[in-house]
């Protein structure tokens, strides 16, 4: 029993399916409990969250032993838990072994290049899981290395998240080249990583191999012009993309027109988020003629871009034929009127009847 008075063993062992214990100040003792009741075949549970703790290293490694015979897990989540490389390291020996984990958050624990490296082992092995969460743990460029080597013959995996993690252009190099052999990978999230010109443009030519990613998100990472205009030319022949996430990149206007013209020829995007990218009027311009024709985009993000009068016009004029748009954001636009804004609106409302 914890120095709380609560018996986490009997929790787990008798909470049923799902099990959340987010928030609750657990330690290394605790830990053990939640362990031995893993280990008891009588328990059923299937998900567990174990977010925003503290087991730390050893809380970790006994639940990564018990993870080892556990035969029900498919969703652990230990966001926030301080489990550092160590915890890290017996997290992804346990990933080899068990037989049902689908699911896997290890966000926010520092696990570092020494903790990514031994996740990319474990995923080189894995045969059940299909979406792996790692912000914010400062794998750099070694762990990231690992992370894509397993990702070229991976056949599981369908959702990854390496946001802030600071592995650069070179990193970006590596998710290039798994992106070129992988063939189950759906969803990738690489915001703010620093990846840059350099690392886009390796990625965006791999996005022209690639048949099975639906959702690239690239926001907040010093990507320019330059990388953009190779990202535009990508979705001239990728077939699969369907979300796709700029924001937060200081594209401006030309890229931006880029952009636009690969979107009167593509046929699958869906979703494209250019918020924050200093568009201005003139990239307002170039995306309202696209979508103009453009009859699959669904949902178009353009808030702060610095939109004023001529660049509101003629997005207002592209309505006369756009039918599809189900979502357009030009909040903090401050250049263009509540009642413009509220007229678009009213357009999209059409759409969204038109379209039901």
């Amino acid at each position: 029993m914890s120095s709380g008075g609560i018996d986490y063993y009997e929790k787990v062992k008798n909470g049923g399916l799902v099990v959340n214990l987010s928030d609750r100040d657990l330690g290394y003792e605790e830990a053990k409990q939640i362990a031995k009741a893993l280990m008891d075949p009588k328990t059923k549970v299937h998900t567990l969250n174990l977010s925003y703790n503290g087991i730390g290293r050893a809380g970790a490694t006994v639940i990564a032993k018990a993870l080892e015979i556990n035969k029900t897990i498919r969703s652990l989540n230990l966001r926030v838990n301080n489990i550092g490389p160590e915890g890290a390291a017996a997290i992804a020996n346990a990933m080899e072994m068990n037989q049902t984990l689908q699911h896997l958050v290890l966000a926010h624990n520092n696990i570092g290049p020494q903790g990514g490296t031994a996740i990319g082992r474990a995923l080189e092995t894995s045969k059940t899981l299909e979406s792996l969460i790692l912000c914010n743990n400062c794998i750099g460029h070694e762990g990231v290395v690992a992370i894509a080597k397993a990702m070229e013959t991976n056949e599981t995996l369908q959702h990854l998240t390496l946001s802030r993690n600071n592995f650069g252009h070179e990193g970006g190099g590596a998710i290039a080249k798994a992106l070129e052999t992988n063939k189950t990978l759906e969803n990738l999230v690489l915001c703010n990583n620093g990846i840059g010109n350099k690392g886009v443009i390796v990625i965006a030519r791999a996005l022209e191999i690639n048949k099975t990613l639906q959702s690239l998100d690239l926001r907040q990472n010093y990507i320019g012009y330059e990388g953009c205009m190779t990202v535009a030319k990508s979705l001239e022949i990728n077939k699969t993309l369907e979300d796709l996430y700029l924001c937060y990149n200081n594209i401006g206007r030309v890229g931006v027109a880029t952009i636009a013209t690969a979107l009167e020829t593509n046929q699958t995007l869906k979703r494209l988020d250019l918020s924050r990218t200093c568009l201005g009027c003139v990239g307002a311009t170039a995306i309202a003629k696209a979508i103009e024709s453009n009859q699959t985009l669904q949902h178009l993000i353009l808030s702060h871009n610095n939109i004023r009068g001529r660049g509101g016009i003629a997005i207002a004029e592209a309505f006369t034929t756009n039918e599809t748009l189900q979502e357009l954001d030009l909040s903090a636009n401050f250049g263009l009127s509540v009642e413009f804004t509220n007229r678009i609106q009213r357009r999209i409302e059409a759409n969204l009847v038109n379209g039901s």
